[in-house]
């Protein structure tokens, strides 16, 4: 996370692997350091945990953010949780953000996405995490894969085969992504629980 932006994309194979916790639990960690966090939820797939997490959060408040001309709205997280913001592909606001509007000439949509949404975020927030849909299914998770500095591969517990985490990996550094490491979510502890607490 030395790089700048300081982001990381956390991609699975085909949905229902656990991203957006994964990203969640990244953020918390995060937060523990000290670190403002700010988790960037791509597409509509994760919504419903930004509502289930922040359903009880009462005395949250949202704030405006405005990308160019694109009124956004971060929810505010309660303390030790990240910011939430989420990003409806809709209307002309995914071509303003990949054509990079605030440049003349405009850019390719590495340099759009990097230099107009993450580096807004980057004066805000220590550290981003974004949570996209699916790679296998969703093209943007490759364009988002090419613009951050490293990618996560989640992988589920005894749903992820062998053969997607490849083709996963394989996709993402074709589109120019650097791979950092993998998330194992949904893993089942095989150890009694005395044993576990005593390990």
């Amino acid at each position: 996370m030395e790089a700048e932006p300081r982001a990381a994309l956390f991609a699975c194979a085909e949905g229902d692997e656990g991203s957006a916790e994964a990203a969640l639990g990244a953020c918390r960690a995060a937060e523990a350091e000290g670190l403002r966090s700010c988790m960037l939820l791509w597409g509509s797939e994760p919504y419903k945990l930004a509502a289930k997490t922040w359903r009880q959060a009462a005395d949250a408040d949202s704030a405006p953010f405005v990308l160019g001309r694109h009124p956004l709205k971060i929810l505010r997280g309660m303390p030790g949780d990240p910011d939430v913001l989420e990003l409806a592909l809709k209307e002309n606001f995914l071509r303003d953000v990949v054509t990079a509007e605030r440049q003349p000439g405009g850019g390719d949509l590495r340099t759009g996405l990097t230099d107009v949404l993450l580096s807004e975020l980057g004066k805000l927030y220590d550290v981003t995490v974004i949570v996209t849909g699916p790679v296998i299914a969703d093209p943007y998770a490759l364009i988002l894969a090419d613009s951050v500095p490293g990618v996560v591969i989640v992988i589920r517990s005894g749903k992820t085969r062998l053969a997607e985490a490849t083709r996963v990996k394989s996709l993402v550094e074709a589109a120019g992504g650097s791979i950092v490491g993998a998330v194992m979510t949904y893993h089942k502890q095989y150890l009694p629980d005395w044993l576990a607490r005593r390990l």
